[in-house]
């Protein structure tokens, strides 16, 4: 599993903007929204999508994930739902850990903005 989760941490990380803005805030409010509606949609087929703008946004990201992970990664799609859950909130709390908690950026935490 470990090896699925780096995969998927690494296309991640090479290829999705979302994880890269310029506030703490905006940051987990991003790796959180986008990966928890990946996960539903790589689970449930389909998600729960409100009427936000900022909902819609992490849907829409999220699709797109999901799309491109399926037809990259095909070991994917041979998995249960218990086990994308899994390998999914693996990739999630690793991308909080090095995108967030453990960020060299001190403008993060500036509390101006």
């Amino acid at each position: 599993m470990d090896d699925r989760v780096e995969e998927l941490y690494s296309y991640i990380q090479s290829r999705c903007l979302w994880q890269f803005f310029p506030r703490e805030w905006d940051r987990r409010a991003n790796i959180e929204g986008i990966l928890e509606k990946a996960i539903e949609l790589l689970t449930e087929g389909e998600c729960q999508v409100s009427e936000t703008l900022l909902d819609r946004y992490f849907y829409v990201e999220a699709k797109a994930l999901v799309i491109d992970v399926k037809s990259r990664f095909p070991w994917l799609n041979e998995l249960n739902k218990a086990e994308k859950r899994a390998i999914m909130e693996e990739v999630k709390k690793k991308l909080m850990e090095v995108m967030v908690v453990k960020s060299l950026n001190p403008e993060l935490r500036l509390s101006g903005y």
